[in-house]
């Protein structure tokens, strides 16, 4: 009787040696991949100096005050340095708000630019970068064909939605959104489309000279990697 009970409470422990194990080694091998994970984002984040110099390198390839329609002007421009700002994996990015220069508005249009560190997690991440504010005031955002523009991107999408204010759609009042990759960099357009805004063929000539200044941007960060 001694000898089964011995035997049995053998089995017990083999068993439970058998569950700890069933459950440390996932457990472990979980930790460890996240410390893996959490030692290659660190290696991978840039520095904030040079953050600061992937901003300064993105401002002197963006578009200018010659770039914009008769009247406007650049409001400000905001260099994202902290990490947290940056949508995604992004090294770094600007934005730059615009506006007529009689506006009371702080933008009325907006220009962003982001460099990614490799051509893939610029494409994963422009597959995910939302199109257009989903906000009360505009309508539904529907596709906008700009083959006339012949942007030389990679890739772009493009949309616009009637403005809705409280007294119902206002004819001719829009607001579009304009996403563009170029290689390692994802630039976005928004802007109203109105009497008192850009008309648009302004949107257009904006984003045909944002192009080119793309391709400056591409000239001037080759080589570069920044990781």
């Amino acid at each position: 009787m001694m000898r089964n009970l011995s035997k049995l409470l053998h089995g017990r422990r083999r068993c439970a040696k058998i569950f700890c194990l069933a459950v440390v080694v996932p457990f472990t091998a979980g930790l460890v991949a996240v410390a893996i994970w959490i030692a290659i984002v660190i290696i991978r984040t840039p520095s904030d100096e040079t953050r600061i110099q992937i901003a300064a390198g993105l401002i002197d390839c963006s578009m200018g005050k010659a770039d914009l329609p008769v009247g406007w002007e650049i409001s400000s421009i905001s260099p994202h340095y902290d990490i947290y700002d940056l949508p995604g994996p992004a090294l770094g990015g600007i934005w730059i708000g615009m506006r007529p220069i009689e506006s009371q508005f702080h933008a009325v249009a907006s220009h962003q630019l982001f460099l990614y560190g490799t051509h893939r997690r610029a494409k994963v991440q422009f597959a995910r970068f939302p199109l257009g504010s989903r906000v009360s005031w505009y309508g539904s955002w529907q596709p906008l064909d700009l083959t006339e523009a012949s942007l030389s991107a990679d890739e772009y999408r493009a949309a616009c939605a009637n403005h809705l204010p409280a007294t119902g759609p206002s004819p001719g009042n829009k607001r579009c959104a304009v996403k563009a990759r170029y290689g390692r960099f994802i630039t976005s357009l928004d802007t109203d489309i109105s009497p008192r805004a850009m008309s648009m063929e302004e949107m257009i000539r904006v984003l045909q000279a944002i192009d080119v200044h793309m391709l400056q941007c591409i000239e001037s960060f080759t080589g570069e990697s920044w990781e």
